[in-house]
């Protein structure tokens, strides 16, 4: 049975929807120099991987439409919570990692290079692990808020930069040695799938017929059905963007759409790349919290009872379980902060055959191989007491 703390973590599926799209624009905008370089074969390469990741998010999102639980949070096999848990634990403290590099270098780069690392690490440490302490229903309530914000940047800026726009400059050609591998590449680096599959079990209706059965079917899978197609809008258009207004100087600027922001003016405006960090920051502090909320979730199913099942949010009498999640979790957002002071310029082991390697693994892994194990270990237990 479910405890009391369940009927009290409610995320809609356009909340989720929401988050997970944040997560990929922040990641197209502000990848970094050696990740999603930009060319004419991102044509073919994001509509492919859209479609290949919705096939890996199809044994989860069948999950999610079965019953009242489901993900990573319904597994109660302790081998299995435990071996695939500690693979979530693993690929989303690289996300937190990943995201809180990307941050500080586009920023340090860009519009405050004279802002101390230390300090940067120190604030975004602090209001991630505020964002994170204060659960999932906080961070799901600001995502839509985040994504129109981004929408409307990306649209603003477009009219904007449309005077200097020139499709004459989009000329490299469409089909290029690298499309197999940046293809790869974009698949293999989805975040999002690791926080679907602790998430999911979360997204509830707003028609509850009981604390025990709060879960509407199909909800959960509709976050998928509806983020994966803005993803591939905006990368296409993106795309086009940065090469009309660039041209073959696309791939030698250090950020694309900080560059094109700082171009733009209104009367009300006068340049746009402040409002973009703005944003940015937001955003990525949001993907940190994200992750972070996800390893909370995973740490409390991880430490409870067989027959408890804890979530990323408070409660009024949280168990061990869910305050040890909390502290744990707390103390590796602390060690990533850490970690990327250190590491902030060095940023060429991001790309390499063993990392995307170990990458694809744990992508398989949780997207394939948990849902269907987790399916066959609950069909054979119906069996056998059936």
């Amino acid at each position: 049975m479910r405890n009391n703390e369940m009927s009290q973590v409610k995320i809609s599926h356009f909340q989720l929807a929401s988050a997970l799209a944040v997560s990929v624009m922040f990641s197209l905008t502000c990848a970094l120099p050696n990740i999603g370089l930009y060319s004419m074969g991102r044509y073919l390469t994001i509509p492919i991987a859209v479609a290949a990741v919705l096939a890996l998010y199809t044994p989860l999102m069948m999950s999610a439409s079965k019953g009242e639980s489901s993900g990573f949070t319904a597994i109660d096999n302790s081998f299995m919570k435990w071996t695939f848990g500690s693979l979530i634990l693993i690929r989303l403290l690289f996300a937190g990692y990943l995201t809180l590099v990307q941050l500080a270098y586009r920023i340090t780069r860009t519009a405050m290079p004279y802002i101390s690392p230390f300090y940067f690490a120190i604030i975004i440490f602090l209001v991630a692990g505020y964002g994170m302490l204060k659960g999932l229903q906080s961070s799901a309530r600001v995502a839509p808020i985040a994504l129109v914000l981004y929408v409307l940047l990306i649209i603003t800026v477009s009219f904007s930069m449309w005077y200097k726009f020139d499709f004459t400059r989009i000329h490299s050609p469409l089909l290029s040695s690298g499309v197999v591998g940046n293809t790869f590449s974009e698949v293999i680096r989805n975040d999002e799938i690791f926080m679907f599959a602790v998430l999911c079990g979360f997204v509830r209706g707003k028609q509850e017929q009981s604390q025990d059965t709060a879960h509407k079917k199909g909800l959960a899978q509709k976050s998928v059905l509806l983020y994966l197609p803005l993803v591939l809008v905006a990368g296409m258009w993106l795309n086009t963007l940065f090469h009309g207004v660039l041209g073959r100087f696309v791939n030698s600027v250090e950020c694309q759409m900080y560059t094109i922001s700082s171009f733009s003016k209104f009367n009300i405006v006068e340049r746009m790349d402040g409002i973009f960090v703005t944003i940015i920051i937001i955003c990525g502090i949001l993907k940190m919290v994200l992750s972070f909320v996800c390893i909370r979730a995973v740490l409390s199913h991880l430490l409870c009872k067989s027959d408890k099942s804890n979530v990323p949010d408070k409660s009024d009498k949280p168990d061990k379980s869910e305050r040890t999640g909390k502290i744990v979790a707390s103390v590796l957002l602390a060690g990533i902060s850490v970690l990327s002071f250190f590491t902030r310029g060095n940023i060429e082991w991001f790309e390499g055959l063993i990392l995307d390697i170990v990458l694809a693994v744990l992508l398989v892994s949780i997207a394939l191989v948990m849902p269907i194990t987790d399916l066959i270990v609950k069909n054979k237990s119906r069996r056998q007491t059936a």
